[in-house]
């Protein structure tokens, strides 16, 4: 195997910083490959309430696993994919595995319904039907003279209705001689179903978006009032729409193999790792990978294109790949950057290693520059009231001033003048003010006080 050469990067310097009126000190500690934990003791800041903390920083994330600009960085220094997923998970496997269907929770249509478009071949299946002998009832083609301009599942009190809307008024639709189902329901049939999502009130304006899938949607009854929509369809064309969404499709192809390669080990275990009782596998937000479908359509119908040729081919070069460790996909965790030391995580191929790669193209999220007020760290962290010091008491001990920041001390005085204090992480603070939300914010726990 092929990596980045690991050399322990050792800094030993004292630095002095003058904040508002207060004289700072920080010592950076000697860092070596996967280092313990290590106490901090120089690194108090006395704060006023108008200081504002100019911060230096690395990386984009939790750093645990591959890093996107490691793998771009690594592909133009022409490293193959396999090469990559190998350092970025050490002691796994490359394996071929099965093309399984896999359950994909549609988080932004969260509301009473599941409602989809109509199209030649739509078919829809009360999946808790059944025949006298106790078999699943085949799908019911629905009919295209209705002139129904949607069809939907929709949750009530007693069940689950089948329902067209016609002219803005919707109308409840015969399925199996019943007007009332159990459900699941299941809407098949079309290559692609068109499903519309839950409005977005922005500024007061309700926002219209719907998406195109691949598979089946599925609604799952959850209470009278939510319905949960479910696309299911097979690992291979569900990644389609996770890679481009997750890596730029314009990057070279090595680097959208070794994302595709970490999405379908990803995917995998989360699909052998389903908690009991749970009706999805997966979600299509940044809380588990995201997923955007085959397109997406603006409220005046304008269509863009949520697959990709080179995600795609990227896919299909690397068809049912996967990294294993004993024998079963990993748990393969990825973040944009780690900043040129990757983060240990809970698995014993998540490890603390030097990452030569995260640098070389020298993007704005290997090194940052952020501030933090004192009115913001107040404001995430109000037990503390009035703030008056923040101590950093323990970094990780890779790579530069230390490391990431694991312990914080934020001393205070509540409104009778009493002490305070709070404990908290170097991610709790890079929570009081995160990029992108705010173009000033941190990108990470990884930062010092400049």
């Amino acid at each position: 195997m092929s990596s980045p050469t690991v050399r322990p990067r050792r800094l030993a310097v004292s630095l002095a910083f003058v904040v508002g009126a207060s004289t700072l000190s920080l010592v950076a500690v000697p860092a070596s490959p996967a280092a313990a934990n290590i106490a901090v003791s120089d690194e108090v800041f006395r704060v006023t309430g108008s200081d504002v903390l100019k911060l230096d920083g690395h990386g984009w994330g939790h750093g645990h696993g591959l890093s996107q600009y490691g793998i771009l960085g690594a592909a133009k220094l022409d490293k193959t994919a396999d090469q990559m997923t190998a350092f970025y998970y050490p002691g796994t496997a490359k394996e071929k595995v099965t093309n399984p269907a896999i359950r994909v929770l549609l988080k932004a249509d969260a509301d009473s319904a599941t409602e989809v478009y109509p199209a030649t071949g739509l078919k829809v299946t009360d999946l808790a039907a059944r025949d006298a002998a106790g078999k699943p009832l085949a799908p019911t083609t629905l009919p295209t003279t209705l002139g129904a301009t949607r069809w939907r599942a929709f949750t009530f009190s007693e069940g689950l209705k089948v329902q067209y809307l016609v002219e803005g008024a919707w109308k409840t639709f015969t399925l199996n001689n019943k007007t009332v189902h159990t459900g699941p329901i299941q809407f098949s049939g079309p290559a692609v179903i068109r499903l519309e999502q839950t409005p977005v009130t922005i500024n007061g304006t309700k926002t219209y978006s719907s998406r195109d899938y691949r598979g089946v949607i599925r609604a799952v009854r959850r209470s009278a009032t939510v319905v949960h929509s479910i696309n299911i369809l097979s690992m291979e064309l569900y990644l389609r729409g996770v890679v481009p969404r997750e890596s730029p499709a314009s990057w070279p192809a090595a680097a959208l193999q070794a994302q595709s390669i970490s999405a379908r080990s990803y995917s995998h275990y989360k699909r052998d790792h389903i908690p009991s009782g749970q009706h999805y596998d997966i979600c299509d937000t940044v809380m588990c990978q995201v997923y955007g479908g085959v397109a997406l359509y603006d409220g005046a119908d304008k269509k863009t294109a949520m697959e990709a040729d080179t995600t795609t081919d990227a896919i299909v070069a690397t068809a049912q790949v996967v990294r294993t460790y004993e024998g079963k996909p990993i748990f393969a965790e990825f973040s944009a950057s780690n900043g040129g030391w990757s983060t240990k995580g809970d698995h014993p191929y998540l490890i603390a290693q030097r990452d030569d790669w995260d640098g070389v193209t020298g993007s704005s999220v290997h090194s940052w520059k952020a501030t933090v007020s004192a009115a913001q760290i107040q404001q995430r962290f109000p037990a503390v009231g009035r703030l008056l010091r923040m101590r950093i008491t323990e970094r990780d001990g890779n790579g530069d001033w230390g490391g990431r920041v694991k312990k914080v001390v934020l001393e205070g005085a509540d409104s009778e003048g009493n002490p305070t204090t709070v404990d908290t992480t170097g991610a709790g603070i890079y929570g009081a003010n995160t990029w992108p939300r705010s173009s000033t914010g941190l990108r990470s726990s990884w930062w010092r006080v400049t």
